[in-house]
């Protein structure tokens, strides 16, 4: 009769040979017969042989194993309405504010002059929002339809934009005439004649004029609707560097100014999605609505207006839902 111990089978080392002897000199026996290979960190999942089969079904039968797969994070409700994710809110607030930093820093040397008229008084008349587009865009501002004209006052029509500069830099007519119909793009040193007063009365306009749907592009040079922005892009810088400008320390009047602005944009942003609802470029087109977006996060983040989110949630959720319905 064959004893128990020669039953049973020698433990395979990898190299063709048996152990011999154990720890104790004994004669070390166990259970493994098949080669078992070692996964490499960058192994495929593909077994080139059987000694890597039996790696696999070893790690998968091993509860504590790590597991190879990685995890995806759910997109969240905002981010399924098209929304900017709290990453990119975060990263851009954070620029943002180190931006603001920067600019607060102002320079020893003076800045040259820029000859582009005396800015429009600091004041929130339909006589200043008129004054102001003017000054920025160089020409009169539309007006909704049925908008009385009538009542129009002489601060709305002062003509300071159009003086020559002292230096006589633009004597040429052509060349001044030039001048005026270019809108002004917000350059450090014409943002540095700006006061607090001021920058709160630019931003106090600028609701109705997204509102007016204005373009600083010539009719002929307007992309097909489809591909429009949400607010007008020389609006948008406007708003990023008045923004930057703005003191941190603002009155609870001062700060409702930036939630109308922001609420603005939000409503810019549903306007334009419910516009193109049906059409092929239905859907978020994250370029158009980026100028708008901006907006908020800066009112949002330094002004720590947070709950604005929840209402844009909120407003293309209502939009979301009634493509929903249409579509069904």
């Amino acid at each position: 009769m064959t004893s128990a111990s020669n039953g049973k089978k020698k433990r395979y080392t990898g190299t063709g040979t048996s152990h011999k002897q154990g720890v104790n000199g004994e004669e070390d026996f166990g259970n493994q017969t098949l080669p078992v290979a070692q996964l490499p960190d960058d192994f495929d999942g593909v077994p080139a042989d059987g000694s890597v089969y039996l790696a696999m079904a070893r790690s998968t039968s091993n509860p504590y194993a790590v597991a190879s797969t990685s995890y995806v994070k759910p997109a969240s409700r905002a981010e399924e309405l098209g929304m900017p994710s709290q990453e990119w809110r975060d990263k851009f607030l954070a620029r943002f504010v180190a931006m603001r930093e920067a600019l607060s820093h102002t320079s020893a040397n003076p800045l040259p002059t820029l000859d582009v008229g005396r800015l429009p008084k600091a004041r929130t008349t339909e006589g200043a929002n008129k004054a102001w587009y003017r000054f920025l865009f160089r020409a009169e501002r539309p007006a909704f339809e049925g908008e009385d004209r009538n009542g129009e006052t002489e601060e709305a029509h002062d003509p300071q934009w159009e003086e020559e500069d002292e230096d006589g830099l633009y004597n040429d007519p052509a060349e001044a005439a030039k001048r005026r119909s270019v809108p002004l793009e917000p350059t450090p040193i014409l943002l540095a004649r700006f006061t607090i007063s001021q920058i709160l009365s630019v931003l106090t306009a600028i609701p109705y004029w997204i509102a007016l749907r204005v373009s600083s592009q010539p009719s002929e040079d307007l992309p097909p609707s489809s591909s429009r922005p949400a607010i007008d892009p020389l609006i948008s810088r406007w708003c990023f560097s008045l923004l930057a400008k703005l003191d941190r320390r603002l009155t609870s009047d001062e700060i409702s100014i930036l939630r109308v602005l922001a609420r603005a944009c939000i409503a810019a942003i549903s306007l334009r999605r419910i516009e193109l609802k049906g059409t092929e470029r239905q859907g978020t087109d994250q370029r158009a609505e980026s100028g708008a977006w901006i907006v908020v996060a800066i009112v949002t983040g330094v002004w720590g207006q947070s709950d604005l989110w929840m209402d844009a949630e909120e407003d293309l959720g209502r939009v979301a839902a009634d493509e929903n319905g249409m579509v069904s």
